[in-house]
């Protein structure tokens, strides 16, 4: 049985351990993102393998004529600003599929631009650390498999654009890897629970208390 909101502040049996304020997200994410635990760990080995490919592809273009260095690095810088138009509203309708799989009500969609983040949210709707986890891999999932197929679907040059927007959109997901950082720092235990006050905009995180 899913545990409500309520549930959580009144029925004595969870602690709460931590709120965060939207407004201060940014500060939060870059303090766990820093902290040296394995799914840090992997992200940053998994963004680096993607740099390298990007770079690989790159270098393929340059020596085959195809493409001078600085047309090379203008069309990149090309490319990744117009892929922020589509990538990241799917990425945000892929979060909220995950919510809606999980059987969440109406999905409120947010930015806070002055930070450059951009988030979907379902008020008062509780998450355990599994389904946490499952809420913020899938943009991840989702698009590495479609970049990674379409490295070896097409020529060059469409190689080369899949790994630059594969490096590109796993940048973007350093947020998402950051949050489940947080739930890293709190050790194994698997009764942790988080939900977004839209009213007050506000992420509450409680552990169940032990017997």
């Amino acid at each position: 049985m899913r545990v409500s909101a309520d549930e959580l502040h009144e029925s004595g049996k969870y602690e709460l351990i931590e709120t965060l304020d939207y407004r201060s997200m940014l500060g939060f994410v870059v303090k766990y993102i820093k902290a040296k635990k394995p799914i840090m760990r992997a992200f940053y080995v998994f963004l680096i393998i993607t740099l390298l490919v990007s770079i690989f592809f790159s270098v393929l273009l340059i020596n085959n004529g195809e493409m001078g260095i600085f047309g090379l690095l203008g069309r990149a810088v090309l490319y990744m600003g117009l892929s922020m138009l589509p990538i990241i509203p799917i990425h945000e309708l892929l979060h909220g599929l995950a919510f809606k799989l999980m059987g969440a009500g109406k999905l409120i969609f947010g930015a806070n631009l002055k930070e450059m983040i951009f988030y979907v949210t379902v008020d008062r709707f509780v998450l355990n650390k599994k389904q946490f986890y499952l809420l913020a891999l899938t943009p991840f999932a989702v698009f590495s498999v479609v970049f990674v197929l379409l490295l070896f679907a097409g020529d060059l040059y469409t190689c080369w654009i899949a790994s630059l927007l594969l490096a590109f959109h796993t940048s973007c997901c350093i947020g998402d890897f950051g949050l489940m950082s947080y739930f890293s720092t709190r050790g194994k235990e698997p009764d942790l629970y988080t939900y977004d006050d839209v009213c007050t905009k506000t992420t509450y995180f409680f552990r169940k208390k032990s017997q």
